[in-house]
């Protein structure tokens, strides 16, 4: 069952997916982030292809790190170096298609709070890894958090959970560590 009592499509799963995602002070600026989360998905509702990368990284110090951006493998970038590759008419020096992303990686550092609801998402991705979940818009204000149903959420089947200590340098996340988890200022 979906969050709209309908079956979640092409899932055997009972039980109905759980909402979870990033919270924001404007209701305004979460529509925006969403859009563009969206946009990363090709405007589906659903992302069963991992269009959108989305990671919890355990960091070891009582923290955990989430990351939110997209994936650099999803069928529209490929197809715009497909593209590239074939307006190439035959080897041409200095004209080798690099093939070069630049994308925009959403990224916070939280406490493992008393309490947190982060320990049990965890726990349930562990014991259930194949149960999707709703990336869903939250708002938090005046120290509560509301969820926000005027945001069309995103149906998520996966989501990468990791400890700090096991990321290699495939892992995007990997990049982070040279930073410390702080945000770059130029």
């Amino acid at each position: 069952m979906g969050r709209d009592g309908l079956r979640v499509p092409g899932s055997a799963c009972s039980r109905p997916p759980k909402p979870g995602g990033p919270a924001f002070a404007s209701v305004g600026y979460a529509a925006k982030v969403f859009d563009l989360f969206s946009s990363w998905n090709c405007d589906e509702a659903e992302d069963r292809d991992g269009n959108i990368r989305l990671s919890l990284i355990i960091e070891g110090n009582g923290n955990y790190t989430v990351y939110i951006s997209p994936n650099t493998t999803r069928p529209t970038a490929e197809s715009f170096f497909q593209h590239g590759d074939a307006l190439k008419a035959g080897p041409k020096h200095g004209r080798e298609h690099q093939k070069l992303i630049i994308m925009m990686t959403f990224c916070k550092l939280f406490p493992f709070a008393p309490g947190s609801l982060a320990h049990r998402f965890i726990e349930e991705r562990r014991q259930d890894p194949d149960r999707p979940f709703w990336l869903q818009a939250f708002r938090y204000a005046g120290g509560k958090i509301e969820m926000l149903y005027d945001i069309k959420p995103i149906l998520m089947w996966k989501i990468t959970i990791k400890e700090r200590a096991s990321l290699t340098r495939q892992d995007p996340e990997f990049t982070f560590l040279r930073h410390g988890n702080k945000p770059l200022t130029f």
